[in-house]
């Protein structure tokens, strides 16, 4: 199985568990509503998601990790950017959402980056 292949499958999973939430008690990333709330953790996983495609982009365009990781990282924040200027006019620019946004995008990021490194070194 090549790499684009295991991306697609991590994207896939993290995006059927955002989606397969019923329990109203629990989030999109299993974590109780109380603890973090909804709008967030979408956030981060909306984050995740951008991530995985522009790691994913960056990478298979260019073979190249470093480039991976920039696509990786900038493209879930240019995501949350646009996002919180379109809800300026509605609920205003908020930097907790833009943040969480990021967050979600830079781990997701490293953690492939992670795994794509231990397979080069194989």
């Amino acid at each position: 199985m090549n790499m684009k292949t295991k991306i697609l499958i991590i994207g896939l999973l993290v995006s059927l568990m955002c989606l397969s939430q019923n329990d109203s008690n629990l989030g999109y990333m299993f974590i109780n509503e109380n603890t973090i709330p909804l709008d967030k953790q979408a956030h981060f996983a909306g984050g995740a998601f951008f991530a995985v495609g522009g790691y994913s982009l960056g990478y298979g365009a260019y073979e190249n990790r470093k480039r991976g990781k920039f696509w990786g990282i900038v493209t879930p924040i240019l995501a949350g950017t646009v996002k919180e200027l379109c809800d300026i006019k509605t609920t205003g620019f908020d930097v907790k959402d833009l943040a969480y946004t990021a967050v979600g995008g830079i781990l997701t990021t490293h953690t492939i980056d992670f795994y794509v490194g231990k397979k080069i070194k194989k």
